[in-house]
């Protein structure tokens, strides 16, 4: 049987989304890893009443995003055998619960295919069951690999920025499994989210060296155009 080992990294986020996430991915994860970056509120005692794999780093996210990047997919590839699944999600991000629900046929899927990474479709949600679609928020448009099935045999290499680097390495998105499956992103649900957001590029990224300024900017539109979510499984 593949394992699935979820990983995560993790940064202020007991009054965001963290409980419900932690409770979500238990759904479906044999192995948690948690990386916890210098949080200043309780998250670092929430990891660890959920798994003993967590370990705290001191504010690498907007120092060096690989290297964070790196260390969680190294934490998370020790807990691996070959041919498990290492799955890196954000703690703002769920997979819809009927993704979750035909996760493991997908995997089957996959490794009937002989694929490498499983791919799904992300949606940047507005607020609870609608999601923006405009020139610059396309997310949903394209499948997202995620889910890598881990190779000890690779060498992962990274893309090498100091912001927006990806979630998992470059060299594991070759013959990727186009899934069903959907995962709600919930980090611009709300309007202080948005505003959070917006203020964190400004600071980091305020010449947009890194991501596309005008997306940035967009964050805070009064208008947007939003879509009701639909379930791929309906």
């Amino acid at each position: 049987m593949n394992k699935i080992v979820v990983g995560s990294i993790v940064y202020n986020e007991e009054h965001r989304f963290l409980e419900k996430y932690l409770s979500n991915i238990q759904k479906y994860a044999n192995e948690i890893v948690l990386i916890d970056d210098g949080s200043t509120d309780n998250s670092l005692k929430m990891c660890k009443e959920v798994t003993k794999n967590v370990f705290k780093t001191n504010r690498l996210f907007i120092k060096d995003e690989v290297e964070l990047r790196d260390a969680l997919w190294c934490k998370c590839s020790e807990l691996c055998n070959n041919g498990d699944f290492i799955l890196i999600q954000d703690c703002d991000e769920f997979l819809h619960n009927d993704s979750i629900e035909h996760l493991k046929s997908e995997i089957d899927k996959c490794l009937y295919l002989d694929g490498d990474a499983i791919a799904w479709k992300l949606y940047d949600m507005w607020n609870d069951h609608q999601y923006r679609e405009d020139i610059y928020w396309t997310a949903h448009r394209r499948w997202w690999v995620h889910m890598v099935r881990y190779n000890n045999r690779i060498k992962y290499m990274w893309k090498n920025t100091k912001l927006h680097c990806g979630r998992i390495p470059l060299n594991s998105y070759y013959n990727a499994f186009p899934s069903q499956l959907q995962i709600l992103h919930m980090g611009y649900s709300r309007e202080d989210l948005r505003k959070e957001k917006y203020n964190f590029y400004m600071n980091v990224d305020k010449e947009g060296k890194n991501g596309i300024f005008a997306q940035y900017e967009s964050i805070l539109d009064d208008n947007p155009n939003l879509v009701n979510f639909v379930s791929n499984y309906m």
